[in-house]
């Protein structure tokens, strides 16, 4: 009998626990890096995002709000911004291989800053770089987005959390910091004028802007500053 009502109460306990992290709500995101080296010297480049806030184009990290915790959040948020870059080979997969996914990002998620506001987490994805170079990267996020854009007209709204980017950009170190610190703006290219075409699949095109760097939290800025001079 005793050990009867263990077992109720062992899983009341844990039911009550998955229905409690489940009611959860957090904002999180993550900012994917990588570190190089090149005669002796070290070089550490920062991947951000470029999306639409009050009509206009702001350059911002890879993140959102979600169930859960908050790391649990910017895996998840960082798995669909990315379009699942850093641990799908085929964005066709992007649905199928979800979970894993998200779990293989939250794994790598390294550390993090911020309050329980908004907490940005850094991501080194120095590893899948490969042979590829940046502008590599961004070409690879730039064809899964304008891919992901033509797939509306026909897989529905399921591809809908995929496509909120509208480009990406790579800043250095320096460029990041100068930036926080000087409010500077930063320019790059973002694509538009998504379309599709039988043998050449998705065709984007692209328009240079000067953007401001957009933080869903502004106070996080100082401790984001701080976790970046301290990545070597």
């Amino acid at each position: 009998m005793k050990r009867q009502i263990r077992k109720i109460l062992s899983v009341l306990v844990v039911g009550s626990s998955f229905i409690f992290s489940s009611l959860i709500y957090s904002d999180a995101g993550i900012i994917p890096y990588i570190i190089q080296k090149n005669n002796n010297k070290t070089y550490v480049n920062f991947l951000l995002s470029v999306e639409k806030r009050s009509g206009k184009n702001v350059v911002t990290d890879f993140g959102g709000g979600g169930k859960g915790n908050q790391k649990d959040t910017a895996a998840k948020e960082g798995y669909e911004e990315t379009m699942g870059m850093f641990t799908v080979r085929n964005a066709n997969d992007l649905l199928k291989k979800k979970k894993a996914g998200v779990a293989s990002l939250r794994e790598r998620i390294q550390f993090g800053c911020g309050n329980k506001n908004y907490k940005t987490y850094f991501v080194n994805v120095t590893d899948k770089m490969g042979k590829r170079g940046r502008a590599e990267i961004v070409k690879g996020l730039s064809k899964r987005l304008a891919k992901l854009k033509v797939y509306k007209k026909f897989k529905g709204k399921t591809y809908a959390p995929y496509r909120e980017k509208r480009g990406f950009v790579w800043l250095s170190k320096k460029e990041l910091t100068n930036v926080i610190n000087n409010n500077l703006d930063i320019s790059c290219q973002v694509l538009s004028n998504f379309k599709y075409k039988k043998n050449l699949g998705a065709v984007m095109t692209k328009t240079p802007e000067n953007l401001k760097l957009y933080w869903r939290l502004r106070d996080n800025l100082k401790s984001v500053l701080s976790k970046i001079k301290s990545i070597k």
